[in-house]
């Protein structure tokens, strides 16, 4: 990323396209609020910064503890790439470094994660536009927004934006990658991971890769049967209350192994939710289920699911989490 392109013969020149980005930059971000506007928004609640902001993503917060609280919104819209282009005197490299400097400003804030990185695609898909071949933006925007699960789709057409510009390039690879783990973690989608997966070792990538994806499959099968024995035995238990098998304690270690590896990273996508929107930690898997993060988890008779230190775990119905 370098503001003065390729050509650095002209040091006169390069001064002063320096100087004029930096006050652009200065006019852009630094330039106090004007007379009589109030530093920041005071608020109650996020209801009331959403509406304030009109931003779904607006959070009311205390910056610092001994702060009031005040309104933080998400990155607005980015200008249009014509307008960057002229603030930059006609360089759209150097746009494109404008628009990256500005998103980072956005990901460097105490609030940026809050608001679920909300604007932070169109940004990078701001500067894709103007640099094509500029791909880490859109790399770590996707690997955010990753994280945050109502916002995995948005992820995924960043990195299938960029797909084209990296075909045919040693690191093609790398974007199916990001595609597999953001389809295994985020979206759990476990076909399309194990597909991405395939897809970037065929295109060079290390062999693990295809390994994990064979892994995947082999856990997808292994999670469907398991359910299904499960649901057969609930259809047995219902027609001889006595049947004992796959219950209570009869139930085998590996059989709570494998279900918990079924659901670990549904309920630790729901924990996060949860998080998110409550500002707080689930005290129980039933209070995900309450909270619509997620469906009631399949359990043995006699077994149910709880948090220990917010990793899920099937005990005996009797026995109190600690």
């Amino acid at each position: 990323m370098f503001f003065l392109g390729d050509d650095v013969n002209h040091p006169a020149r390069n001064a002063w396209i320096a100087l004029v980005l930096c006050g652009a930059l200065a006019a852009w971000w630094a330039l106090p609020p004007a007379e009589g506007a109030e530093p920041f928004m005071p608020c109650d609640t996020h209801a009331q910064c959403r509406h304030l902001l009109d931003d779904e993503a607006a959070v009311c917060r205390r910056p610092r503890p001994q702060d009031p609280l005040q309104c933080f919104a998400g990155l607005p819209a980015p200008p249009p790439a014509p307008l960057l282009t002229a603030l930059a005197l006609g360089r759209r490299d150097a746009a494109a470094d404008l628009a990256w400097l500005r998103t980072m400003q956005f990901i460097g804030s105490d609030h940026a994660e809050q608001v679920q990185y909300s604007g932070l695609e169109t940004w990078a898909e701001r500067i894709v536009e103007l640099k094509p071949t500029f791909t880490e933006p859109a790399y770590l925007s996707a690997t955010l927004m990753s994280t945050i699960p109502s916002r995995s789709t948005q992820a995924i057409n960043l990195l299938h934006l960029i797909e084209p510009t990296m075909a045919g390039t040693t690191q093609h690879w790398l974007v199916f990658f990001w595609l597999a783990t953001v389809y295994e973690y985020a979206e759990r989608d476990i076909e399309q991971a194990a597909s991405a997966y395939r897809r970037a070792h065929a295109l060079g990538g290390p062999r693990w890769l295809a390994k994990r994806a064979d892994t995947l499959d082999q856990e997808q099968s292994d999670c469907s049967e398991m359910k299904g024995r499960l649901l057969q035995t609930f259809a047995e238990a219902n027609r001889a209350p006595s049947a004992q098998n796959l219950t209570g304690q009869n139930a085998s270690r590996r059989l709570r192994e494998l279900l918990i590896n079924c659901y670990r990273v549904e309920i630790v996508r729901a924990e996060a939710a949860f998080l998110l929107k409550h500002h707080r930690t689930a005290q129980s898997v039933q209070e995900l289920v309450e909270a619509g993060e997620m469906s009631p988890p399949l359990a043995p008779p006699g077994l149910r699911w709880v948090l220990e230190k917010r990793n899920p775990a099937l005990v005996p119905v009797e026995e109190t989490p600690p």
